[in-house]
């Protein structure tokens, strides 16, 4: 399967304003350098699905199209609240590449599952943290590329 879409650069006021969230403390200026998906695979999916719809993606001849990590849609979310909330009028959640294992729960709250089992993601509406079991058809994908020279987050 092969699914083309458009990329999107951050606008260089956008890239300013996250040079002056990076310099805060927030996570690396890296993330100014990603390139991100047009929009997302249009509807609610398993993690597994949305992960092999960002593999699967080619755009302008580039295949290495990725989930994002928690992080990385945190940081979309506060740097471009206008487009989470165009994103949000579409979809209600964004699955990421980030594991509860990787990132465990800071309530401490017990799974059913083995915490490898369960992916975070991102609630557009108000930007909130939640994870789900893989299997379950909880958020839509977004996909995020890192270009050559830019560091992964």
């Amino acid at each position: 399967m092969q699914i083309t879409t458009r990329r999107l650069r951050l606008p260089p006021a956008l890239a300013a304003a996250c040079i002056a969230v990076c310099a805060a403390g927030t996570p690396s200026a890296g993330l100014q350098a990603l390139e991100w998906a047009a929009a997302t695979n249009g509807t609610d999916v398993s993690w597994a699905d949305a992960n092999r719809y960002c593999a699967a993606l080619v755009d302008a001849g580039h295949d290495d199209w990725r989930l994002p990590t928690l992080a990385e849609l945190e940081w979309l979310y506060s740097t471009v609240p206008a487009d989470a909330t165009r994103l949000a009028q579409a979809t209600c959640c964004l699955w990421s590449s980030t594991t509860l294992a990787e990132f465990p729960d800071p309530s401490g709250s017990a799974t059913g599952a083995a915490p490898a089992q369960y992916y975070w993601g991102l609630l557009l509406d108000g930007g909130i943290r939640y994870y789900s079991n893989r299997v379950f058809t909880d958020g839509q994908s977004l996909c995020v590329r890192t270009p050559a020279g830019a560091a992964h987050q």
